[in-house]
């Protein structure tokens, strides 16, 4: 049930905002917090708000993007009228996640959850670490990781989670700021990995939720896609060959078009 509810919200993405290559991008990690106008890193292990919108507003000018955060922040003015829409998915469960970022083509993230699936997945990501040191908590050996070390010579050692050293994160307060040249940088490494952009060629109809009973217990709740407006309904595609790396459940469950 995941992968298919992760294929679907993904073509979902793909028909509307006419884009064939997708992109999930974890800007934040579970230290974020939201105070007013403001998100906030106490451990400096999420994006910088600004730094954040400048990447996504790039790159979804030429690939789908699908923004794995349960905090809802505005890329620009005016966004439900813009040209370039974004995917918000409110998705409660990690496993629909997982086959949301298994079936996207890249992953951009940072110290967090959306990483160690990518590992899990075999899949390629670009991650950005600030405070924390990647050979701790990340793959630099990993030829799939592109990793953007932005905090280094920034950061000083925090045993994060192990004691509470108000000093070390106060120092560290600024290693997850990144110039212009480094966050052209991710932009570019995500570029790279994503190749080409592509219009999303593909027919797709609404998919046609049955409510006449409710699924069994245990049996995930499907996830709830939501566009940048908040309009676009559940599309998928009719499926050639999806690329989803639950090989044998996909093989059976999301058979080629003949």
């Amino acid at each position: 049930m995941e992968v298919i509810q992760g294929y679907n919200l993904v073509q979902e993405v793909k028909a509307v905002t006419g884009k064939d290559k997708v992109v999930v991008i974890q800007p934040f990690g579970r230290g974020v917090t939201q105070m007013g106008d403001f998100i906030a890193d106490p451990s400096s292990r999420s994006l910088s708000l600004v730094n954040a919108v400048d990447i996504i507003n790039d790159l979804k000018k030429d690939y789908g993007v699908i923004i794995m955060s349960e905090i809802h922040f505005p890329l620009e003015e005016n966004e439900e009228k813009s040209k370039y829409k974004v995917g918000r998915p409110q998705i409660e469960e990690i496993r629909i996640w997982a086959s949301v970022i298994d079936v996207a083509d890249h992953f951009l993230g940072v110290d967090s959850i959306g990483q160690h699936i990518c590992k899990a997945l075999d899949k390629k990501a670009t991650v950005v670490i600030g405070s924390t040191y990647p050979v701790n908590i990340s793959y630099p050996e990993d030829p799939n990781f592109d990793i953007i070390d932005v905090g280094v010579d920034k950061r000083v050692y925090s045993p994060i989670r192990i004691s509470m050293d108000e000093m070390r994160d106060r120092y560290n307060d600024q290693a997850m700021e990144m110039s212009k040249d480094q966050v052209k940088e991710v932009i570019d490494s995500v570029r790279k990995n994503l190749g080409k952009p592509k219009a999303f060629t593909g027919t797709f109809v609404p998919v046609q939720q049955d409510n006449s009973c409710c699924p069994p217990t245990g049996q995930s709740q499907p996830a709830q896609p939501m566009i940048a407006d908040g309009s676009a309904p559940f599309l998928t595609e009719k499926p050639k060959k999806p690329k989803v790396g639950f090989k044998q459940e996909v093989k059976n469950l999301l058979k080629e078009a003949k």
